[in-house]
């Protein structure tokens, strides 16, 4: 690579550090539509997942083994 190569390379990286907003105007793309769309895309996602109960709950009854306490019962009535 010639040395005007990496001086633009560099004036490049330079401006995109500055705004890096740049690199979406240059790919012609609006940051907006692309924030629209991971939003609905999430959404989505965790509507399909809604139903499901999670792995990431622990019982009360393994709470309590695994700090060495005692959980209060709860009353069914």
């Amino acid at each position: 690579m010639c040395k005007h190569v990496a001086a633009v390379l560099y004036g490049v990286g330079a401006r995109l550090d500055e705004d890096p907003a740049l690199f979406f105007i240059l790919r012609n793309l609006k940051v907006e539509e692309l924030v629209t769309q991971a939003i609905v895309r999430k959404s989505e996602t965790m509507l399909n997942k809604s139903g499901r109960k999670s792995k990431r709950i622990i019982d009360n009854e393994d709470l309590a083994g695994m700090f060495g306490i005692e959980m209060d019962k709860e009353d069914k009535e």
